[in-house]
């Protein structure tokens, strides 16, 4: 499988870029816990969106928080992302969102 980047926009530690191709390219299927998704919609001003999950279709809210990269602090629809999914209690929650 060949995966290329054609231009980065902020600097990256080779583990991170590392991390960012293994994500997109074996996503969940290697890595448990790793998933993709698409930002379904994310209000900047109160920091809150959805992320639907590739793998079943899932809707699952997403924190600015969560966002992990670049100082980033928003997301925007329909953007493709990486992320970790975690049981809780009150239901599944993302972790460490990754923008490639």
């Amino acid at each position: 499988m060949e995966v290329g980047i054609a231009f980065v926009s902020f600097p990256l530690s080779v583990e991170r870029l590392q991390r960012s191709v293994y994500t997109v390219a074996a996503r969940d299927e290697q890595e448990p816990g790793m998933h993709c998704g698409t930002v379904a919609w994310f209000d900047a001003q109160r920091g809150v969106g959805a992320i639907t999950v590739d793998v079943s279709g899932a809707e699952v809210s997403v924190r600015s928080t969560q966002i992990d990269g670049g100082g980033r602090q928003s997301l925007t629809a329909a953007t493709r992302v990486a992320f970790t999914l975690l049981d809780h209690p009150c239901g599944p929650r993302i972790v460490d969102v990754f923008v490639p």
